[in-house]
């Protein structure tokens, strides 16, 4: 019987430790969880700081390429209406060089005409 009391006693006091480790380490898991908490709810919040952040710059850089976009489809509005312009000036110039060489060449005639009328009323 006493070896069975011994035996009882030394289980008991196996179990009285075990429990008095469980309890010791419970606070210190309890640190640590409520540690790794907090450390998650900073990363949380970093995050969710990081991500306001880039979505304030993805707004500004929208905007941006609306800006450009804009701009370049005026500058091609514009390059279309020089292009325009040009052609129109092309066309006329073609429609207007034919008059203007008729009219030199008719100049031109006009000079030799009067040029031998000067040089025939010097010799009288």
């Amino acid at each position: 019987l006493e070896s069975f009391a011994e035996n009882v006693n030394s289980k008991f006091q196996a179990l009285t430790k075990e429990v008095a480790d469980i309890k010791e380490n419970k606070v210190y898991s309890i640190i640590i969880l409520e540690n790794t908490v907090h450390e998650l709810k900073k990363e949380k919040y970093d995050l969710s700081k990081a991500n306001n952040d880039l979505r304030e710059k993805n707004e500004v850089l929208h905007q941006k390429i609306s800006d450009f976009n804009s701009t370049v489809q005026r500058l091609e509005d514009e390059k279309q209406s020089l292009i325009t312009t040009l052609k129109l000036v092309q066309k006329e110039t073609q429609t207007v060089q034919p008059d203007l060489n008729d009219r030199m060449q008719n100049l031109e005639n006009e000079n030799k005409s009067l040029s031998t009328t000067l040089t025939l009323l010097q010799h009288e």
